[in-house]
């Protein structure tokens, strides 16, 4: 699960409730890769640069791409969730992206 905080909302989801599955296997789902870079996005404080970061994930433009689609299509926003900072070189979340809170 993930804790999700933007300006109009904070939830706490998992890649399933988030559309982030792939549900080809039998009778198991496992996440999407655009859940992986989410998580990535999560684990470097919601930016993501063109150095070793965007090395780990293939193809990073389309990965950021489909993330920000789904986002979006999500949480009904207007505009990019994900953009891209050509001065520092980094993709950056528009949103905070963190572990849930403990119970």
């Amino acid at each position: 699960m993930r804790f999700i905080v933007s300006r109009e909302f904070a939830e706490v989801r998992n890649y399933t409730e988030m559309g982030f599955e792939d549900r080809r296997g039998r009778g198991r789902t496992k996440p999407v890769r655009s859940w992986g870079t989410l998580r990535r996005f999560s684990e470097n404080d919601g930016g993501m640069g063109s150095t070793k970061q965007a090395l780990e994930c293939p193809k990073l433009e389309k990965a950021v791409r489909t993330t920000n689609e789904r986002i979006i299509a999500l949480f009904r926003l207007s505009g990019r969730s994900i953009g891209y900072n050509r001065k520092a070189k980094q993709y950056k979340t528009r949103f905070k992206v963190m572990p849930p809170p403990d119970s």
